[in-house]
């Protein structure tokens, strides 16, 4: 589940930006070396109620166990992304998070441009 900020989408310049609360899921699939690359937390550019993102950052999650690393669809292409993988790291170790972890239980914010 996630939530827009109030406030948000908002203009600047000529890209609109939005922020949101994502909630982790509820059982976590490591990320895979693929393109796109396979699993991960997938976050759609119709829920920061964009129809593309250009570019996402992500805060680490509300309680400080996590840190996030956002990964795009398009790879190393010049074009917006429909959607965005989210990887779920250990704030400590710096390890992804071990499969099928439950991450309910924490948020994080999103930040996106796009269109």
């Amino acid at each position: 589940m996630a939530n827009v900020f109030d406030g948000y989408p908002g203009a600047q310049g000529h890209k609109t930006q939005s922020v949101i609360e994502v909630v982790g899921p509820a059982s976590y699939t490591q990320i895979g070396v693929a393109v796109p690359p396979t699993g991960g937390q997938s976050v759609l550019a119709r829920t920061f109620g964009l129809k593309a993102i250009e570019s996402c950052e992500a805060s680490g999650s509300d309680d400080g166990t996590y840190a996030v690393r956002v990964f795009y669809p398009n790879g190393a292409s010049a074009r917006p992304s429909a959607s965005v993988t989210l990887q779920w790291i250990t704030a400590a170790t710096g390890a992804e998070v071990a499969g099928l972890t439950v991450l309910s239980g924490r948020t994080i914010r999103l930040r996106a441009v796009g269109n």
